[in-house]
């Protein structure tokens, strides 16, 4: 997910409203960034996300870790496998 810098925020300030248009005490809301998911090509995610970066987003790329074995002739091998949770597999 990707949200502009922060001299890039949009939004509504002020008081905090209800649905009835009544404020909400004590509660007051400040510009809040607008979010963005993007889709990108197979196993490009990387890629798309440094391209990002150097474009001054604030980008979130969920990952998710497991433990995989391989078995190489001769014996039996634990790997770490870091993939995103979303997408390409």
């Amino acid at each position: 997910m990707v949200k502009p810098h922060q001299n890039k925020m949009v939004g509504r300030e002020g008081p905090a409203t209800l649905d009835s248009g009544d404020p909400i005490p004590g509660v007051v809301l400040m510009s809040q960034p607008r979010w963005y998911l993007i889709q990108c090509k197979a196993r490009q995610e990387e890629r798309a996300l440094e391209h990002l970066e150097l474009q001054d987003f604030e980008c979130y790329r969920l990952l998710y870790s497991e433990q995989r074995l391989s078995f190489p002739i001769g014996g039996v091998r634990k790997l770490n496998v870091t993939r995103p949770a979303l997408g390409s597999a």
